[in-house]
C-alpha cells in the first residue's frame, strides 16, 4: 500500500512539474566576449514608442538568462550595455537560446525557436524598404528647409510609394498567417510607426486570428484607433 501511494505521489509531482515548465519560458543566452557584471534588458516599447525595462540579467562568464510566465505572446527587446544595437525578441512559454552576435545585435542566432527565426527572416526582408523609407524622410525634410517645392512633390511621391509597398507586405503576411505571433508583432510595429492610414491598420486587425485579437497589446491598439477615429470624426463635423 505504501508503495502504491509513493508511486502515485511520484506521479503527480511529475505532472506538476511538467506543468510549472509548460507555462514558463527560460531564455539562455551566450554572449561571447561579454564583460562580467555587464546588465542586459528585456524592454517593451510601448504605444507611446517610450522603451520599458521589463526584466534585467548580468553577465556571469558570458552567459546569461531570463524566466519567466506569459499569458501571451509578448514582444520585446534586448538591450546590452555597452553594445550599440538591440534585438527584437518575441516570447511565447517556450525554452529557447540565443547566441549573441556582439558586433551586431540583430544577428545573433536563435536556436530552439522557430518563432524568432520566422520574425528574423521577417525583418531581414523589410530592412531595406524601412531604410528607404528613412531616407526619403530626411530628403522631405532637406526639401522643406529649402523651399524647393518641386524636389519636395518627388520625395513625397517617393516616400508614399515606398510606405505603401511595406503596407502591402505587411498586410499580405497578416493575410497568410493570420495566427502568427509575427503577426502580431507586426501590427504593434505598424501603429507604432505612425506612418500607416488607420484604414489599413483596422484591416491588419481583422485578419488577425481571434487568438491573437484577444491579446492585451491588439486590444489597447484597435482602442486607440477608435479613439483616433472620434477625433477625426468631430473635427470633421465641426468645420
Amino acid at each position: 500500500m505504501k508503495k502504491i501511494i509513493f508511486a502515485i505521489s511520484v506521479f503527480f509531482i511529475l505532472i506538476n512539474c511538467q506543468k510549472v515548465k509548460d507555462e514558463g519560458y527560460t531564455i539562455n543566452v551566450e554572449a561571447k566576449g561579454g564583460i562580467n557584471g555587464l546588465r542586459a534588458y528585456l524592454k517593451t516599447q510601448e504605444l507611446d514608442r517610450k522603451f520599458t525595462i521589463k526584466d534585467t540579467a548580468i553577465i556571469i562568464n558570458e552567459n546569461f538568462k531570463f524566466k519567466g510566465n506569459t499569458l501571451e505572446p509578448k514582444f520585446q527587446y534586448l538591450f546590452v550595455d555597452n553594445y550599440d544595437s538591440r534585438l527584437p525578441v518575441i516570447i511565447t512559454n517556450e525554452d529557447f537560446k540565443i547566441i549573441l552576435n556582439k558586433n551586431n545585435l540583430s544577428n545573433s542566432t536563435f536556436i530552439n525557436s522557430t518563432i524568432n527565426n520566422n520574425l528574423k527572416d521577417y525583418i531581414s526582408k523589410i530592412n531595406a524598404k524601412e531604410d528607404s523609407l528613412f531616407e526619403q524622410r530626411k530628403a522631405i525634410d532637406v526639401s522643406v528647409s529649402l523651399k524647393d517645392s518641386i524636389t519636395l512633390k518627388k520625395n513625397i511621391d517617393n516616400y508614399l510609394n515606398t510606405a505603401q509597398k511595406l503596407l502591402t507586405y505587411n498586410t499580405n503576411y497578416i493575410k497568410n498567417n493570420p495566427k502568427s505571433p509575427v503577426s502580431l508583432f507586426i501590427f504593434q510595429k505598424s501603429y507604432i510607426s505612425g506612418i500607416f492610414p488607420l484604414d489599413s491598420l483596422n484591416n491588419q486587425y481583422n485578419l488577425l486570428d481571434n487568438s491573437l485579437k484577444q491579446t492585451l497589446v491588439a486590444n489597447q491598439i484597435i482602442q486607440q484607433l477608435s479613439f483616433k477615429k472620434g477625433q477625426i470624426k468631430n473635427q470633421n463635423e465641426s468645420k
